[in-house]
């Protein structure tokens, strides 16, 4: 009998069909990768075996966990189960921690809820935190006291505190660095293999399945299009979704471009940012310059420095030694509002920057209050228009809110926000990671289409060395505060000098080298 068993499982909401007739199976043990590009069903798959499916669902099959169904049974005795038998690790740990509770009461709550007194829960999380690679003196901090990667480690701990025979893991390693991120992935293979426990895996990211997962789902539309062995089915995709997307898992090397001439649009000069309290700097006297119409990667761990720098460079930040210029003249925190228009941001989540109850017209225009002189409501809702058929948006989102569009959508809404004032230069922060390959590689293509009709300088913040790779000029390392490495992106790429960035590119998820190192003896 296997350990989870899905059979025909159908899901509406409001009437609508979601999920049409899945069937796959878990032993104990396994990991089984659940792939496919945004909208696929993928969590809604893993919400379904938790019975946590939104208001006007219906589902129809089974849903068997050890032979009992899980499948419309109550709440209450689905409350038993979640937590016990079954752990769910989801996409962002920062908004499933609870920003009022130390890491140890949360990952003690688990066992609290579930019988234990406050003593032996208190002993379990400290177990399940050591578990998880967390050092038991950070019991007592809070989540935002932690670094990415170790949010991610405490919700693992949360979720394995009881050691469930079932672990779903939706999107854990998404907004991850690649060296956190190989190690997130080795403890979850070590969750699995060593406490015998499922684990479903839960990503768009291809070469993350083929290196972990004994076996693969690959989901369109709801529907599983095909499954089976990951490394046999990965080398024979009969699917031509299937296809597309391992296509799209590799974008191709940017197109190289001759040399950005020209004064620099952006400079730092020997900039150095530190916060009180802390060891070192977070920013250590780094100097760079980009120029117009330049594409630059600015690349590196969690913690190396890449946020600090961005907002320093957008002036957010104060810096305590150095300077900032943009197109030739100082920018601070205290001044040039009136040019704050030469450049501006795309941020990795755009639901947090947008305010839920406008609409689209209201989100991209917002910026024009920048403008030196006010915007007629009729210029302003035409400008709107054409930045929206630009970035592959229909006429009439104009009048939509937010939620009503996908992930790559919203993120094409962000795009059009940051072109509406006609800015030199955009940041993008993460602005693609929490995309799938296919959707992804769409924006990709935008922004390099953008670059070249408008002019604009791209400098993109990212732990996505294939982001890089497929759309920059030049690339910058940071580490440590630093600048170690940096040079056309094909070069660095090619033959990189600097320890860290061979290491980086080393731990860099591929999906041919993972197949290839799958299939050696």
């Amino acid at each position: 009998m296997s350990l989870l068993s899905v059979d025909h499982l159908t899901l509406t909401i409001h009437g609508r069909p979601v999920l049409n007739g899945l069937s796959f199976t878990v032993e104990p043990g396994e990991i089984v990768g659940l792939v496919g590009e945004s909208g696929s069903g993928k969590s809604l798959t893993a919400l379904s075996i938790l019975g946590l499916t939104p208001p006007g669902s219906v589902a129809t099959g089974a849903v068997k966990l050890d032979g009992q169904n899980l499948l419309n049974r109550p709440d209450r005795d689905l409350q038993a189960v979640r937590g016990k038998d079954i752990g769910i690790v989801f996409q962002e740990p920062a908004t499933a921690l609870n920003p009022l509770l130390t890491i140890g009461a949360q990952v003690a709550e688990t066992a609290r809820i579930h019988g234990h007194s406050k003593t032996a829960a208190r002993a379990l999380a400290a177990e399940a935190l050591v578990r998880a690679g967390l050092s038991p003196d950070l019991t007592d901090r809070y989540p935002h006291e932690l670094s990415g990667g170790q949010r991610q480690r405490a919700a693992i701990a949360m979720a394995t505190v009881l050691k469930p025979r079932l672990l779903i893991c939706d999107e854990p390693t998404t907004a991850l660095d690649v060296t956190t991120q190989a190690q997130i992935l080795e403890l979850l293979k070590a969750l699995a293999r060593e406490q015998g426990c499922g684990l479903i895996l839960i990503t768009h990211d291809l070469a993350v399945v083929v290196g972990l997962a004994d076996r693969t789902v690959i989901l369109k539309d709801g529907a599983i299009v095909e499954q089976g062995p990951t490394v046999a089915l990965f080398r024979n995709l009969t699917h031509p979704y299937s296809r597309q997307l391992a296509a799209d898992s590799a974008p191709q090397p940017a197109t190289a471009r001759a040399e950005a001439k020209g004064d620099p649009l952006l400079e730092a000069r020997d900039v150095v940012r530190s916060y009180p309290g802390a060891k070192g700097r977070a920013v250590d006297g780094i100097s760079l310059a980009i120029r117009p119409g330049e594409r630059v990667g600015l690349v590196g761990e969690s913690g190396s420095g890449k946020s600090t720098l961005l907002r320093a460079l957008l002036a957010l930040e104060p810096v305590q030694a150095g300077e900032i210029a943009l197109a030739g003249a100082p920018f601070r925190p205290s001044g040039g509002k009136d040019r704050r228009v030469l450049i501006q941001a795309v941020f990795q989540d755009p639901v947090g920057s947008f305010d839920p109850r406008w609409r689209v017209e209201d989100l991209i225009a917002e910026p024009l209050h920048l403008s030196a002189t006010p915007v007629p409501k009729a210029e302003r809702r035409a400008r709107v228009a054409a930045l929206l058929d630009k970035v592959g948006l229909p006429a009439d989102a104009i009048d939509r809110y937010p939620h009503q569009f996908s992930g790559g959508q919203r993120q094409r809404i962000a795009i059009a926000r940051a072109l509406i004032v006609e800015p030199r230069i955009v940041v993008l922060d993460e602005a693609v990671s929490a995309l799938d390959a296919t959707v992804r590689g769409r924006i990709l293509e935008l922004l390099d289409k953008l670059s070249d009709e408008l002019g604009v300088a791209w400098l993109f913040v990212t732990h996505d060395l294939t982001v890089v790779r497929a759309v920059t000029d030049r690339v910058l390392v940071m580490q440590a505060g630093r600048i170690v490495e940096e040079g056309p992106t094909a070069r660095v790429f090619a033959a990189p000098k600097h320890p860290y960035t061979q290491a980086l590119l080393a731990a860099a998820p591929d999906l041919e080298t993972a197949l290839a190192g799958r299939e050696q003896p």
